[in-house]
């Protein structure tokens, strides 16, 4: 029986370690020299040497393994575990714990860890860090970090190492920056503060629905690392940016004045080009708050593992940031962008990985362009009514959309004047714009809002009812325009 047990083991190792080795083989065929460049930059990667008394690794272990019994890891006062760190023939003093998150993120063979170095030194000039297991689905931050940089975005810093524990390598790591011990950067006051939702009463309270999950969110405020305000300045910013972020996820301060619009829109639409994702994850999502401007920038970091903790869409819900938000998309799922990407110093930073980037980035290109090139922005239906033609609009995207007129029959356009909008619907469609503007749907249930086509206005392009009628529209920011069959229907 123990033999076939043990056989029965080393052949489902053997056939993963078959797959795997079939996979690389595979990438090989299709691209040798992207596998040569990434087995020589793997080469170069250095190497972390984590030294952990046994009772001390013993304690770390019973920490994971009660994270996985109980579905997450919540992080206790005075939870760090002494280690000793070796890098290049020098040696630190850290503190070594896990971070506070899902279970899922510490089911694998290989964990992440926090790292603190003591003794105001440094690691590639990081005072605390968290080591990210890289396997071979690995996001690829590096380059997406430093592409927000390169468009005006601050963001963390992160490098690529190797990683031994007790003399057993533990393969590919990603070392980043944790983004509270960041210095203040450039072009925002010294009494700039890092925020984030802190996830503790998220992870406490599991099992929690995704869409119910930011009711656990407790905003923070950190000082930067070199950071000014004293006690009583913080105190009165943290009053500041809570009722700010309050504010907005209750609909009563505009987004708009809190963010930048075209900054927050650059981060969304990088972070969807770089995950695939439109939603932004407030697991992971910190935004540094500057005092002299009253306002929030993004602050880029890398994905967290685990299921997306969707941002509520009152953050977003916009029509600047949205029109911005839209050109973004449309500016960055553009096939020349991803050349530039590929041709720049940061898409070399993620060599070491190995994976075919480019595919899963054009992937995610494609998503863009669908999201903001749809085969119907809103529906449409039609009735005779009173002398006209009722036009009923209900908007399906979550943008504003611009209603510009009726295509009817094969060739003739019919503007749509804005005071055919039934009186009270105009509160509900979005002023200053010179066409109909329908508001971003945000909700399931969106409002749909009424416009009568006289009867006069309909024989200047056609003299009998025509068999097609279509609605021209396009997304409020984009010049592509959209037509939408609009359905008849009997009164």
């Amino acid at each position: 029986m123990l033999l076939l047990v043990f056989g029965l083991g080393w052949l489902a190792g053997f056939w993963g370690a078959y797959h795997r080795l079939d996979d690389r083989i595979a990438r090989l065929w299709r691209d040798p020299q992207a596998v040569f460049a990434a087995w020589s930059a793997r080469a170069s990667v250095p190497t972390l040497y984590l030294r952990l008394k046994f009772a001390k690794y013993q304690q770390l272990i019973a920490l994971r393994e009660q994270a996985l019994q109980t579905g997450a890891h919540l992080v206790e006062d005075m939870e760090v575990i002494p280690a000793t760190l070796i890098l290049d023939h020098r040696s630190l003093d850290v503190d070594v714990s896990l971070p506070e998150i899902e279970a899922v993120a510490l089911a694998g063979e290989r964990w992440p860890l926090g790292v603190t170095i003591r003794d105001g030194a440094t690691l590639f000039a990081m005072r605390q860090a968290i080591l990210w297991p890289v396997d071979e689905t690995a996001r690829f931050t590096l380059s997406y970090l430093a592409t927000l940089r390169a468009h005006g975005i601050p963001a963390t810093t992160s490098d690529y190492v190797n990683v031994v524990v007790n003399g057993t390598n533990w393969g590919l790591y990603e070392l980043e920056q944790t983004p509270v011990t960041a210095t203040t950067p450039e072009g925002f006051s010294p009494e700039s503060v890092v925020v984030y939702f802190d996830r503790h009463a998220y992870l406490e309270a599991q099992p929690v629905a995704a869409e119910d999950s930011f009711t656990y969110a407790r905003i923070t405020v950190v000082p930067l690392a070199d950071g000014t305000p004293d006690a009583a300045a913080l105190a009165a910013i943290r009053a500041d940016v809570t009722r700010i972020l309050r504010g907005v996820e209750q609909g009563t301060y505009s987004p708009s004045d809190a963010f930048d619009p075209h900054t927050l829109a650059d981060f969304m639409a990088l972070t969807m080009l770089w995950r695939g994702d439109f939603r932004l994850d407030w697991r992971s999502l910190y935004l540094i708050y500057d005092p002299a401007t009253r306002r929030f920038t993004p602050f880029g970091s890398g994905a967290l593992p685990g299921v997306v903790l969707p941002l509520p869409a009152a953050f977003t819900a916009d029509p600047a940031i949205q029109q911005a938000y839209v050109q973004a998309l449309e500016r960055f799922s553009r096939p020349e962008f991803l050349t530039a990407v590929q041709k720049s110093e940061a898409w070399r930073a993620d060599a070491p990985l190995g994976l075919e980037r480019a595919d899963i980035l054009a992937e995610h290109q494609a998503r863009m362009r669908a999201l903001i090139a749809p085969a119907r922005t809103l529906f449409a239906t039609l009735t005779e009514f009173d002398g006209a033609w009722q036009l009923t609009l209900t908007n399906v995207m979550p943008f504003p959309v611009e209603v510009l007129g009726l295509a009817v029959g094969e060739r003739a356009v019919l503007p749509l004047d804005r005071t055919w909008v039934v009186g009270a619907d105009r509160a509900h469609w979005l002023a200053g714009a010179n066409t109909i503007l329908l508001p971003a749907r945000t909700t399931e249930c969106a409002q749909p809002v009424v416009v009568r086509v006289p009867l006069t206005a309909l024989r200047t392009v056609a003299s009998a009812s025509p068999e097609t009628v279509n609605v021209v529209t396009r997304i409020w920011g984009l010049k592509a325009q959209i037509l939408v069959p609009a359905d008849w229907e009997t009164p």
